[in-house]
């Protein structure tokens, strides 16, 4: 059974691989932490919803027409850190078949977003196994 996870919990856990993953490629914590932990932000009241659904609608409803910028390389980190902590829960909380083929479609997704980036791929693995180590 998998057990249920907060936004908050989420959130918490991109903020520290995406911090992680950014502070080896030369952006500082501080520029990507408050963007990872406001990714999910809108989940707190609507509950898991694809991306799109996010940023093309309830954002706006927050920020009105002017969104807040965030930089594309920062993005792409939360993105990854986004997949990695996905990959990281339900390996740890996952215990049943349906899981584990969660598990193998994101480790596919990571894996095709990592695909021309060699350099960032062997961080992410990186920071993979240290999270699973004991697992």
């Amino acid at each position: 059974m998998l057990r249920q996870q907060s936004v908050a919990e989420h959130s918490w856990g991109v903020a520290v691989i995406a911090m992680e993953l950014g502070k080896n490629i030369g952006i500082p914590p501080h520029d990507i932490a408050k963007a990872a932990v406001e990714h999910d932000m809108m989940e707190v009241l609507t509950g898991d919803i694809p991306t799109p659904c996010k940023h093309d609608g309830l954002i706006k409803v927050l920020h009105g027409d002017s969104l807040p910028h965030v930089h594309s390389t920062i993005k792409s980190v939360i993105k990854l850190a986004d997949t990695i902590e996905a990959i990281v829960y339900i390996t740890m909380w996952g215990y049943t078949a349906f899981a584990d083929g969660i598990r193998r479609e994101m480790l596919n997704r990571l894996n095709v977003e990592l695909q021309d980036e060699h350099v960032l791929a062997v961080m992410v693995h990186k920071v993979l196994r240290e999270a699973l180590s004991d697992k």
